[in-house]
């Protein structure tokens, strides 16, 4: 019994001690031991006067060292966003409320820095735009107002490049601290869609041909016409005998055949104005635009261009409202569509039926276009009975 007890004794102070010895590690020495700012290695027999503890001796403070000795695993984190930061191949800036950069990864570096000097610190309109204002498409603005990200597509005259821009604000509290500013070099691409609708409206001419030889036959017509006819009547030159055509021409005859000649000659003026204008190759140029006679003279011509088989019904409203658009657009897309309406026709034979006119947008075309904002709106619409 004696020995069981003593046994028993033993035991219970064994784990005593051991419950004593992790309570004073985990509480006591660990708490002080993560305190204590680690020291570079000293040199052999070197005095260490460094001494973790309450007890500690107020010696001369520990000497200065680099962040990363302090917290190594918190160092490590941050060369890892570093490198992430860096690895994005798209110029990524971050901004305080000023519009001055705060960070920058290498491909800003690369875009921005000139002769290799630093960007942080500058402010981002100075190195876009050149100018100490902000620029008038800077997305801020936007997201400032609305609290969330903004995405469009900018042109910087300074940089000569065009950008696609997103930029999202850095929030604490509700409040906008800064912005994350990504940006997408599409110059490249802008140029390529610009020779592709180059190269379409010179595709559009030449389906057009066959209209636009038809007006200036016509046109060609009414000149000659009207000259002929003025010769006809006219006296001979070298004496006063009249031409056995009739009565003798009078001055209001005259007139009005050269009025013809040059009514003709003005719609010839403005047919290859129209031309011109189309193939021409410029920045859209939108304005407050009547589109129903321009979807009428471009059908005229297409009525001209298109196969005799093929039926053109075109059904404009008289009280059809402006719309703000770029008339050239709106020609080239009129016949790219009724082209590729007659190539889809078999043998040529069919009906392409183009018309105008006012809707007010409801449910069912805010569920088909989801963008769509209510309101009246003016509907083109090309049907074609082909496959």
């Amino acid at each position: 019994m004696n020995t069981i007890t003593a046994s028993t004794i033993f035991l219970l102070l064994l784990a005593g001690y051991a419950g004593f010895s992790i309570f004073w590690y985990f509480f006591k020495l660990r708490p002080r031991l993560r305190a204590c700012p680690a020291e570079p290695a000293l040199p052999a027999g070197t005095p260490s006067d460094c001494l973790c503890g309450d007890s500690a001796p107020a010696a001369s403070p520990p000497p200065t060292l680099p962040f990363q000795a302090v917290n190594p695993i918190l160092d490590q984190a941050l060369n890892e966003w570093q490198t992430t930061f860096d690895a994005v191949m798209d110029p990524v800036l971050v901004l305080d409320t000023s519009l001055r950069i705060v960070r920058g990864n290498s491909a800003a570096f690369a875009l921005l820095s000139v002769n290799g000097a630093a960007i942080e610190g500058k402010t981002c309109h100075q190195l876009f735009s050149g100018t100490d204002m902000p620029c008038e498409v800077c997305p801020v603005q936007t997201v400032t107002q609305h609290h969330k990200p903004h995405h469009q597509e900018v042109t910087h005259r300074y940089l000569g490049r065009t950008f696609t821009v997103s930029c999202a604000p850095i929030c604490k509290e509700a409040q906008v601290i800064g912005y994350v500013h990504w940006m997408k070099d599409i110059s490249h691409q802008c140029n390529l869609e610009k020779r592709l609708v180059q190269a379409s409206k010179l595709e559009a001419i030449a389906t057009l041909a066959g209209g636009i030889a038809h007006d200036f036959n016509n046109i060609l017509g009414a000149i000659l016409g009207n000259a002929d006819l003025l010769l006809y009547r006219m006296p001979a030159p070298d004496s006063q005998e009249r031409l056995p055509s009739g009565p003798p021409i009078t001055f209001d005859e005259i007139t009005e055949h050269l009025q013809a000649i040059k009514r003709a000659g003005n719609r010839a003026k403005d047919l290859v104005a129209q031309i011109l204008a189309f193939s021409r190759q410029t920045a859209n140029q939108r304005k407050n635009l009547l589109v129903g006679p321009v979807v009428k003279e471009v059908c005229r011509l297409l009525r001209a261009s298109l196969p005799a088989t093929i039926e053109l019904k075109v059904s404009v409203a008289e009280d059809v409202g402006m719309i703000y658009a770029d008339p050239s657009q709106i020609q080239q897309m009129l016949m790219i569509l009724c082209t590729n309406a007659s190539q889809a026709m078999d043998n040529k034979t069919g009906v392409i039926e183009v018309s105008l006119r006012d809707i007010e947008t409801g449910k069912a075309e805010q569920l088909r276009y989801n963008d769509l904002a209510p309101g009246n709106y003016v509907a083109l619409t090309v049907k074609d009975t082909g496959k």
